[in-house]
């Protein structure tokens, strides 16, 4: 069939396009992700259709004035209406949440194809509402209300709504949606990146983080818990609105390219992320393949990544959204990085392959878009 993919910058989605074009099917990939750089992450360049071209000089904008709403409205509105305009005759359109529209009703106004619709975190009326409960006024953000509206109005325009763990899925249900309308599929990794590798010497820190640190990641109830229990931690991203600490024991590394994040996570002992809101957090499952046992959130997707394993003691779930939970998980966790030999292993290859790879991903978004191609 042919597939039509829309997103702004890479995400998952080009991991989706790459794996659904190696089942057989006719993919149009559509972003402002640069073509030679689209085809380093490995789908074929006559898939990519970049739209930079006309993107541009809103992304010039941003540099200038990074606090203009307006310019971002003005590049989502634009980039939505050349998608929809542009793109190729499709089967099926797939569009990541609140950046495309207008493209949605045209796939099906031109083409009559099936609308999914792509989102990695809970409903967002849930999300809104965490991300408002932060106590600090300073660092409490949310999507602007155009942006919030857009994404209300893609659930209802879309035919599915394609999510990555369960507990994203009984959000949708818990805020209206249909069970049916969903589709539940948890994100790959890339195993040739990612995967356990000797350890000449001894991690130099107990816990590593990745990612943007901030308040809804739960990175305020890491610093607290690490340091009632004496633990040193590693950080790799950026830092979005939350201190970074300045204790002896902790080290942020800054943006690191996801190139070299396979040799950062063997710095440490464990992973975790107790975020607050998450749909499935990428970074888990690339801890895993690295050997790493992981501690997740109720609300990070890591009970169907555990669900994966040969093991799944190797994900040890928070049981609530508290810094004596944090420390709990942290300990259990920590005894069981110091059973592992090395290299560490926390899963063998065929279940890997099998389960956690991206090509699993896209084999079982084959098998859903086979599924409803016939249904229709």
């Amino acid at each position: 069939m042919i597939i039509n993919i829309a997103t702004s910058g890479r995400f998952h989605l080009l991991d989706l396009a790459r794996e659904l074009e190696k089942c057989g099917h006719d993919v149009h990939f559509y972003s402002y992700v640069p073509s030679s750089r689209a085809v380093k992450f490995g789908i074929p360049r006559k898939c990519c259709h970049s739209l930079l071209w006309a993107i541009a000089p809103f992304l010039a904008l941003h540099r200038l004035f990074p606090k203009q709403e307006w310019i971002s409205r003005w590049q989502t509105s634009w980039m939505d209406f050349l998608v929809g305009r542009l793109m190729k005759p499709c089967d099926v359109f797939i569009a990541i949440s609140d950046l495309f529209d207008y493209a949605h009703i045209m796939a099906k106004k031109r083409f009559g194809a099936i609308t999914i619709c792509e989102r990695g975190s809970m409903h967002a009326e849930e999300v809104k509402k965490i991300c408002l409960s932060n106590p600090d006024e300073a660092t409490r953000a949310y999507a602007p209300d155009w942006f919030h509206q857009r994404e209300l109005h893609n659930y209802q325009i879309c035919d599915y709504i394609s999510i990555p763990a369960r507990h994203v899925r009984e959000s949708f249900i818990r805020n209206g949606i249909p069970e049916n309308k969903l589709f539940v599929n948890s994100y790959g990794v890339d195993l040739k990146m990612f995967f356990s590798a000797p350890v000449d010497t001894k991690p130099a820190y107990d816990v590593i983080f990745v990612g943007g640190w901030r308040w809804e990641k739960g990175c305020d109830l890491l610093i607290q818990a690490c340091r009632e229990l004496g633990l040193s931690l590693l950080h790799a991203g950026s830092i979005v609105n939350l201190p970074f600490p300045k204790d002896e024991k902790f080290h942020s590394l800054g943006h690191v390219d996801q190139t070299q994040l396979p040799q950062v996570y063997q710095m440490a002992r464990v992973f975790a992320i107790p975020s607050r809101q998450e749909g499935m957090a990428l970074v888990q499952a690339q801890a895993l393949a690295s050997g790493l046992p992981i501690v997740s959130a109720p609300y990070c997707g890591g009970a169907d990544l555990g669900a994966m394993l040969d093991d799944p003691k190797w994900v040890v779930q928070m049981q609530s959204l508290t810094v004596e939970s944090l420390k709990q998980a942290l300990q259990q966790t920590l005894k069981l990085a110091a059973t592992q030999s090395f290299p560490r292993r926390i899963m063998t290859e065929k279940n890997a392959q099998e389960k956690l790879s991206w090509s699993a991903y896209g084999k079982r978004y084959d098998a859903f878009l086979r599924t409803i191609v016939r249904l229709r």
